[in-house]
């Protein structure tokens, strides 16, 4: 990997670079260790992990575009349905 490649990964995933650096700093202050799969809740990650299949086969099904298409026809304004929620998942450009 060269340096330009690496600056385009850097631009391109900055979350990403940033929790590896962070990562690769706290190991230098708690040195690696076998008991460390007894801190992992797997019941936690796997309900994540279905948690994301289940959007993610909603989202294949437009089920958020629909959802947003029925709340641009109802004319309904953003402060007033969700007052702490910024906007919709998708955008209409994805109906």
């Amino acid at each position: 990997m060269n340096k330009s490649s690496c600056i385009v990964f850097i631009r391109r995933d900055p979350v990403l670079s940033v929790s590896w650096v962070l990562a690769l700093v706290s190991m230098v202050f708690v040195i690696p260790s076998p008991s460390y799969f007894q801190y992992i809740d797997w019941k936690v990650l796997g309900c994540l992990f279905a948690l994301m299949l289940v959007v993610a086969g909603l989202r294949k099904m437009y089920v958020f575009t629909k959802i947003q298409l029925c709340f641009c026809i109802l004319h309904i304004p953003q402060d007033k349905l969700l007052p702490y929620w910024s906007g919709l998942p998708f955008s209409l450009q994805w109906a």
